[in-house]
């Protein structure tokens, strides 16, 4: 049995056309692409991409265990998502959570039988 902890946050944005998706995910991508590769992190975003995503339809959805309180409070918006993923070690090393973990081989799985077309 070990311990830790689980986070998962997809977030959809939506735009409104094509130069607005391009422009925003560039942003997105310019400031978070890195995000744990940094040492230190400034997860606020900048003005121009929060007029951005202002004019766009976004939802979060987020899963969580571990952490107590308000650690484990509800991300409503990319920068509470980037908080909370930057956070998290720290909240997580203070409130672990159980689980194991069985390893089995692939080959284990009960997959269907694919044929190739190809090869019949």
């Amino acid at each position: 049995m070990l311990t830790g902890g689980e986070f998962f946050a997809v977030i959809s944005i939506t735009s409104s056309n094509r130069a607005e998706q391009s422009s925003t995910a560039a942003s997105l991508q310019a400031k978070y692409g890195g995000f744990f590769a940094s040492v230190s992190v400034d997860v606020s975003l900048d003005s121009k991409t929060k007029s951005q995503l202002a004019k766009s339809e976004i939802r979060v959805s987020t899963y969580q265990r571990g952490g107590q309180g308000d650690d484990q409070g509800f991300t409503a918006d990319v920068e509470a998502v980037m908080a909370r993923l930057h956070a998290f070690p720290a909240q997580v090393l203070r409130n672990p959570v159980p689980f194991e973990v069985q390893v089995a081989n692939y080959k284990t799985l009960d997959l269907p039988e694919v044929r190739c077309p190809l090869h019949q």
